[in-house]
């Protein structure tokens, strides 16, 4: 009972409940402010403070979320039921209950509702009665509960938030290692390749993407080169480009016949996705002996062959693979010489846009590309990368982009 300390006029008195609050306030800030609290934890300290410093028999915390309402903190008061929740003030500022006011929370046994400021909205109410018995100390405990109420309410939103934090950074860092991964997924060493001189550039739109290379050395009988484009980004189309990696590689150890490898990839890709995913590929076997390649494009951007001065579309093939049954491969062959110069790319090179919402032409990209021939492979990517990134500005990439740069030598 504190009927006496609240009568008084005496200063020293008061300075020393202010203070005595002021602690208690203090109090409650040190003890929230521990990251690993969990908001029930943080109802309890609010609890405790109230009934040490105010006396509150009756409290009741109800605050709201995306999901509804919920109860933090409850002492002698029953449930609520949902339609209770329809009478809480929506506005700030501690209102008396009466039956008039507030029917249910009267017939409930409340005395005063406190609604709880957060970010000048009101997402919770303190619920109280049985606390205060005089004026002057009700109105000092429903300015200190009030101030609690704000205190909590803003802590359980930071708690929120923190577990957001958290969660995003975890996700931050499984994405730099599946980044890391993917990296290491892509070759970036072609000097086992007899008879090209090979360079491959990849550009991820977010930090994992869903563009696939390879190239895989069969010795002195020449390579498999492969570039494909999985439809979608982020972590479920990098699975897929995986998936696709690992089951080329296995096939190829022991089929050699590319339309057998594209329809074993394409019921592959279709198990794993359910039609739901498709990829495009774009796979040749460069018979480096014969001077030929043998290539079928599955609804790949044709890769460019520049061969005495002219340029050819390598466009011979079938549907993306993973949608539906196959309704036909047909397979390409065409000669290569020392000298001719390959180019394959994924869409996200010519389907750029730049700052004033223009795409780039791909006779822009294609016309810049034979000005450059001369060069040698990586000066061509890096040559081409450029002509990229100055296309787009400061656009962001609408796309993962990939480029793989092939120039014959025997």
């Amino acid at each position: 009972m504190r009927d006496n300390v609240y009568k008084t006029n005496d200063p020293e008195v008061l300075l020393r409940l202010k203070r005595q609050e002021a602690d208690a306030l203090l109090d409650v800030l040190r003890s929230i402010n521990q990251s690993h609290l969990k908001p029930q934890h943080i109802f309890k300290i609010a609890r405790n403070a109230l009934l040490a410093q105010c006396n509150v028999r009756k409290m009741k915390f109800v605050y709201r979320t995306d999901e509804g309402y919920k109860t933090g903190v409850r002492m002698g008061f029953s449930n609520m039921q949902k339609e209770d929740y329809v009478e809480f003030p929506k506005k700030l500022g501690v209102q008396k209950v009466t039956e008039t006011t507030f029917p249910r929370m009267y017939e409930q046994g409340v005395e005063w509702v406190v609604p709880v400021n957060y970010k000048n909205e009101v997402r919770a109410w303190f619920l109280i009665a049985d606390f205060a018995e005089t004026e002057a100390e009700l109105k000092n405990d429903l300015i200190f509960i009030e101030t609690i109420g704000n205190v909590v309410s803003a802590a359980v939103e930071n708690r929120g938030l923190i577990r957001e934090m958290v969660q995003q950074e975890s996700l931050k860092r499984e994405l730099e290692v599946a980044e890391v991964i993917q990296r290491q997924l892509l070759p970036t060493d072609f000097s086992a390749i007899v008879g090209a001189e090979i360079h491959a550039l990849n550009t991820a739109h977010h930090k994992i993407g869903g563009d696939y290379y390879d190239v895989i050395s069969r010795g002195e009988k020449g390579f498999f080169i492969c570039i494909a484009d999985v439809a979608g980004k982020g972590i479920a189309a990098a699975l897929l480009m995986a998936n696709l990696q690992a089951n080329l590689r296995a096939l190829i150890l022991s089929e050699n016949d590319l339309a057998e490898l594209i329809e074993k990839l394409h019921k592959t890709i279709y198990n794993v996705t359910q039609g739901d995913k498709f990829v495009t590929v774009f796979l040749a076997h460069i018979r480096t002996p014969d001077g030929e390649i043998d290539y079928i494009n599955a609804g790949h951007n044709p890769p460019l062959l520049f061969s005495k001065g002219e340029m050819q579309e390598l466009t011979l093939g079938t549907i993306p693979l993973g949608i539906i049954d196959l309704p036909g491969i047909e397979s390409g062959t065409v000669a290569f010489h020392p000298g001719d110069f390959m180019f394959l790319y994924t869409d996200g090179l010519v389907e750029q846009h730049n700052e004033k919402g223009e795409m780039i032409a791909e006779d822009y990209v294609f016309g810049a590309l034979k000005g450059m021939l001369d060069e040698s492979p990586k000066t061509v990517l890096e040559n081409m990368d450029k002509l990229y990134r100055d296309f787009a500005g400061n656009a962001d990439a609408d796309d993962d982009v990939t480029m793989m740069t092939v120039k014959f030598s025997s």
